[in-house]
Parts: structure tokens; sequence; C-alpha cells
């Protein structure tokens, strides 16, 4: 995700760029101008390749570093486009950008004129590798599950607190406000969910799913996540959780304020997008260590207190669970187990094809596992659909769904073995 394109510098000369977008792969990702000497080896490694740099952050924004210096910042944030204009003589650059607001500013830089009198001027893009990926594929691998837990199955890496997996991670800040503390601060409630979404930020919280549901007389609290607004409309727009899935609706402020959706004290879930500055590495000896765990049926990476009781089984034995009695009616009656399974499994294989992409598992060992990766997708998403059918009042047999789980297992087993030696095995 790194390019740059340059050609040679006259003594006096100019290049100008303007980002109409910007790609957030991480914090720094940058498109930038710049000045070099033309014995650089990598024209495109940021920290080394260039003697002047002049560009935006994704996260910071306007900045520019020359050979001596780290970044200097110079407009937090600015709204695209952005022109950015480098003017260089023999002595000094001049840097000029112009923001969306058509505001210019222009700031001399003196050059150094020891070594290399060739130099090269180009722009740069340096988006480097995405950091969500990194996350995404170092988590979500054991499980946990609890029978007698309303929950009965979760993944073993959202730490809780409160019994709520709200939580601060290399991505997400969040906080939590009351309603009787937003009206202490001299805000009406819907007034303060559009401040908080006009600063990028989305709101969680406790909502009466009945009222999308068009149904006057039951009553049924769930999160839901408010994104938008539309004042001229006078609405939210909102994602619920509909039968396991994700659904979008638009909820009036009527409703909304209706005594159907009256809350003591309601409590309100601010989240920001906040990607830390640390750049996140995948390991290959952790994701060894969590599936090592979930093949074993343990848990030692993520301890917590609370959930470590009897009733709790961890990774294989975890799904073994499901075919006792009391785990056979959690399978078949609640979609939330058959849609995590899936899920994990469609991760699981995405996770394959990174890791061997990143060349951290073997060929061997990547066309062994992504072919069990494979197959576990096609048997997950049949189970899952078999129970849909089944809860949705279709045509339906409990032994079939029963043997595939059974066979799910099986091939859990082979897969975590495979992408185990696969990532001890190292690609030669």
């Amino acid at each position: 995700m790194n390019a740059a394109f340059w050609r040679t510098c006259d003594t006096d000369d100019d290049i100008e760029i303007t980002i109409n977008n910007q790609l957030y792969s991480n914090v720094w990702g940058s498109v930038y101008v710049f000045l070099s000497k033309d014995d650089k080896k990598i024209i495109t490694d940021f920290d080394q390749a260039y003697n002047l740099v002049f560009g935006n952050f994704s996260k910071d924004g306007i900045y520019y570093k020359d050979e001596y210096r780290h970044h200097t910042m110079l407009e937090h944030l600015p709204m695209l486009p952005i022109t950015l204009h480098l003017k260089k003589s023999q002595s000094r650059a001049n840097l000029t950008y112009i923001s969306f607001s058509r505001d210019e500013n222009t700031i001399n830089i003196p050059l150094n004129e020891t070594g290399c009198p060739n130099e090269i001027i180009g722009f740069g893009v340096n988006l480097r590798c995405n950091s969500y990926y990194e996350w995404l594929f170092s988590n979500y691998i054991n499980i946990y599950v609890d029978l007698n837990n309303q929950i009965p199955i979760d993944y073993l890496c959202d730490i809780h607190k409160d019994w709520h997996c709200n939580t601060y991670n290399h991505f997400i800040d969040f906080s939590i406000e009351t309603e009787n503390e937003i009206n202490k601060l001299g805000y009406r409630l819907i007034d303060y969910i559009k401040k908080m979404i006009d600063n990028d930020k989305y709101v969680e919280t406790m909502i009466n799913d009945c009222i999308h549901l068009k149904s006057e007389e039951q009553v049924y609290y769930h999160q839901n996540l408010i994104y938008g607004y539309d004042d001229e409309n006078l609405n939210f727009s909102m994602l619920y959780y509909y039968k396991g899935k994700v659904m979008a609706v638009n909820m009036s402020y009527i409703d909304f304020l209706s005594d159907r959706n009256k809350l003591m004290n309601r409590k309100l879930y601010i989240y920001k997008y906040n990607p830390a500055y640390e750049y996140y590495e995948i390991q290959p000896s952790h994701i060894v260590q969590i599936f090592e765990e979930y093949r074993d049926s343990i848990n030692i990476s993520y301890y917590e207190s609370t959930y470590h009781d009897e009733n709790i089984r961890f990774g294989i034995n975890g799904l073994k669970s499901f075919l006792s009695d009391i785990g056979r009616e959690k399978l078949l009656t609640d979609i939330r187990v058959s849609y995590l399974l899936s899920e994990r499994s469609k991760c699981n294989y995405d996770r394959v094809e990174y890791l061997y992409q990143k060349q951290l598992i073997s060929d061997e060992y990547y066309k062994l596992a992504i072919q069990l990766s494979k197959q576990i997708c096609n048997i997950t998403l049949l189970i899952r659909n078999l129970i849909l059918k089944r809860i949705s009042g279709g045509r339906y047999n409990d032994e079939i769904i029963e043997r595939y789980f059974v066979e799910y297992i099986t091939y859990e087993v082979d897969f975590t073995d495979a992408i185990i030696c696969g990532l001890k095995k190292k690609p030669v």
C-alpha cells in the first residue's frame, strides 16, 4: 500500500497535489510531496528515504518533516480536499497548503546543502499495513460456552465489566453518560446525541425494539447503535439486532422520547474511532498459544474470575457441550450460537489467507488449513440455515443437524492442528 512517483529536481522547482480522498488505513497513513537524494535504495521508506516531506496524516492532519527532526504538525484534521504545494529554491523550500476552508498558509524551511547534489522531487502514498487485520486475526480464536447463561456462547477476547463487553481496544475509545448527568450539563437528551454524532462519535443505548417491529403490546429492550440523525424528517438512524442479524432502521424523535421507550436514568455508551499510535503487529507465537488453548479446552490468556466457575467450557469442549440435552436445546433454539460459529469459521478462513500472504505459514499447511477451513465454512453455514429454517417453522430434522454438528467438531480439531503446526513450521 506504498507508492512513490518522482523525477529529477531542478535547482528551482515545484510540485503540487490535491488530496480529494484519503484511506484511513492506520494513524500513520500519509499522502505527501517530498524532496530526496537520488542515492536512496528504497524510495518508499517513509522514515529513511526523504530529506523533506510535506503531507497529511490520516489521524493528525497536515505536517512536514525534514531529515533531522520528527514531524511538525501544521493543522489538525483539515477538511478535504487539501492542496499541497512545495516550491524549492537552492537554499529554501516554501510549503503552502490550502484546505476546504480555502485559507492559504505558507511556511519557509531552510534546506541542508551538504551531501549528494543530485535531488529528486515527487509525491507519495504511504498507507502501510492496515492495523485492523493485524488486530482482527490476532483475536476471535478461543470461545467460552455457558449453557446456564442468557448468552450461551461468546468469543474469549473481549474483557467484561459490569457483565458487558463495552471496553477500550486498539481502535475504540468509549465513555458512559447517564441521562441525569447529561441534563446537569444543560443538554436535552436528543440534542446531546446529535452533538456526539456531529463530533464523529457513535451512541449506543437500550431501545425498545418492539417499536421497530411495530408491535404495540410487547416491550423488549436491547442495545441499539445510533449513528446518524435527520432533522428534516425528525429521526435517528440506528442499527439493531433482529433474529441475530444487524438491521438498519430509522426511529422518530417522538418514538425515542415516548413512554414506551422510557428508561429510568438511561445510560449512553459513547464510542469514538481512535486507533492507537502504536503499531499493532501480528505475532505467530501468540496465535499458536491461543489455538492451543482452544484445542486443549483451557483458558490462560484471558482470565476473568467471574467467568471461571464450573459451568464454563472453553474451546473444543465448549463445542461438545452443545451435544448434551440442554446444549442441544440451546443450539436448536438460539440462533446466536450458529451465527457465531459461522462468523468464526469465515474469520478463520480469512486468517489463514492473511497468514499465508504474510509468509507466516508454510505452503504445505496452508493448503491443508484452507481446504479444511472451506469445509468448516460450508458446514457451519448449512447448520445455521437449517436452524433458521427450524425456527421459522419450516420442515426440519434435528438428527441431521446434530450429525452435521458432530462432523463440524471433527473438522475443527483437524483445522486447529493444521494451523498450529503450520505456524510452528515457518516457511523456508
